[in-house]
């Protein structure tokens, strides 16, 4: 029997053939990220497993895989073109969707969009689930470019892992039974995005899970209307708060409808609202003026807010100002809870460069046991990878420690300016926990450099002791 802590990657090997300059492996790459970041996220090991090698007419290796695939935890199909077309990945798909047992491929089978591909094509098993998406338009003819290929872009390829990561974590938690899982405060429904909105959607999202609450909703691929209705229906009894992003394009219509899935999805959960008492923001971003007319039409009619939207709010802003109104909301006693669950396990990011490294084994041991988090210093490479994992680093954190003994107040100055800069690079909201640690120096004139960090003065055989402020301070306490 197959080890049910496993989640299996399912994969074409075209997908995988070396690419670039840097002749990566896109396959490997996203399986080595996909591990670390599930085993962070769950706590402990996980095995995460793919067919390395070409079965094609081995038929008792073939009935192996199979037979293993009815019964793990979770499968992740890295679709593609060249994955449709393959007749050894629809066995492999077909496996794990038909394995008996009471339990359900649904919520298990965990979609990554590698390149676009038609619906149409797509197994009836993949159309319903939500795709994690690694690739982006670049233009308005409809052609993409993968995060991987773009240097601006390489940040959101770790972003979406991690997404997937802690989905796959909370699935295998579940599976296992390993521990509770980080109990959700309140619950959001979050609308579908069309694909010019999806990065607002996606910074949204993980704002809301990184705060510990939770999120459902949103329909990747189209079906029929009354497979939307029922999906959408069943989410919202799970909601407080209904949230819609609207961009330009009006979006696919399900099978049977004249409206869009964005269309229904705001009218079913005005529905609701009118109701239940659930609250519901439609968003618009500010700058978002050419619309497509029926957009235009849906959007003039909840500015109306009569009959059916009389409840619904509509916002035209920023992504940020959409962040703040809904964790406002969020957190508001009228609406009924009192915010984020201090159950989630917080993050924390250890900067620190050159010998200084040598200072983190037993802080990041101390931290570990008070159940937070850690990541570590990227490790020494070229210099545009050094830079993108710290810079994915300050946008995944809570709280950011900057370790030093011997570095420069300039290098300082350089790593408090990346922690101002982490809203541009996709973090929600500005790091609000930042501790420089000095080892065996003076922090006398440290803490005006910058304003928003605390200082801590060690000598180099106490650095652990600094796990206290640092965890008093993600839980609001005084340092």
């Amino acid at each position: 029997m197959a080890d049910r802590r496993a989640v299996f990657i399912s994969y074409t090997h075209v997908d995988n053939e070396p690419f670039g300059g840097d002749q990566v492996r896109w396959v490997s790459h996203f399986h080595d990220q996909l591990l670390v970041r599930v085993r962070q996220w769950l706590g402990q090991d996980v095995h995460i497993w793919r067919d390395e090698r070409d079965l094609r007419g081995n038929v008792e290796l073939e009935a192996g895989i199979l037979e293993q695939l009815r019964d793990v935890a979770a499968m992740v199909p890295v679709c593609s073109p060249a994955y449709l077309a393959s007749g050894w990945c629809k066995r492999e798909l077909e496996a794990f969707t038909s394995a008996d047992g009471s339990r359900s491929p649904v919520g298990r089978l965990f979609k990554v969009q590698k390149l676009p591909v038609d619906p149409e094509r797509e197994p009836p098993s993949l159309r319903r689930v939500r795709g994690y998406q690694f690739f982006r338009e670049i233009d308005d003819t409809g052609a993409v470019r993968e995060f991987l290929l773009d240097p601006e872009q390489r940040w959101r390829f770790y972003a979406e892992v991690d997404d997937l990561a802690r989905d796959i974590s909370e699935v295998v938690r579940e599976q296992l039974q390993v521990g509770p899982a980080p109990s959700a405060a309140r619950v959001v429904f979050l609308g579908t995005p069309s694909s010019t909105i999806r990065d607002s959607h996606d910074v949204l999202r993980r704002e809301l899970l990184r705060r510990a609450y939770g999120v459902v909703g949103s329909v990747d691929q189209v079906g029929t209307l009354d497979d939307v209705t029922s999906s959408v229906r069943a989410h919202l009894k799970e909601a407080v708060l209904a949230v819609h992003p609207l961009g330009a394009r009006y979006g696919a219509r399900p099978e049977g409808s004249e409206r869009s899935v964005q269309d229904a999805e705001i009218r079913l959960a005005a529905e609701a609202a009118s109701r239940t008492g659930l609250e519901q923001i439609v968003w618009v971003p500010l700058d978002d003026e050419s619309l497509d007319p029926m957009q235009e039409d849906l959007l003039d009619e909840v500015a109306r807010a009569e009959g059916v939207f009389e409840h619904t709010q509509l916002l035209r802003s920023t992504v940020a100002e959409l962040n703040s109104v809904v964790l406002g909301m969020l957190s508001s006693p009228a609406a009924g809870t009192a915010g984020p669950s201090a159950s989630a396990r917080p993050t924390v990011y250890i900067v620190a460069e050159g010998e200084d490294r040598e200072l983190l084994t037993e802080l990041s041991a101390t931290l570990l046991a008070r159940d937070v988090l850690v990541l570590p210093p990227p490790e020494p490479g070229s210099a545009e990878e050094v830079r993108r994992i710290h810079r994915d680093a300050l946008v995944l954190c809570d709280a950011v420690v900057i370790l030093h003994r011997d570095q420069s107040p300039n290098w300082l100055q350089s790593k408090l300016m990346d922690v101002l800069r982490a809203p541009a690079w996709g973090r929600a909201a500005p790091i609000e926990f930042v501790h420089v640690v000095t080892v065996d120096a003076s922090a006398a004139d440290l803490d005006r450099r910058v304003g928003i960090e605390r200082v801590h003065e060690v000598s180099s055989d106490r650095v652990s002791e600094i796990a206290g402020p640092i965890v008093d301070s993600l839980a609001g306490g005084v340092t």
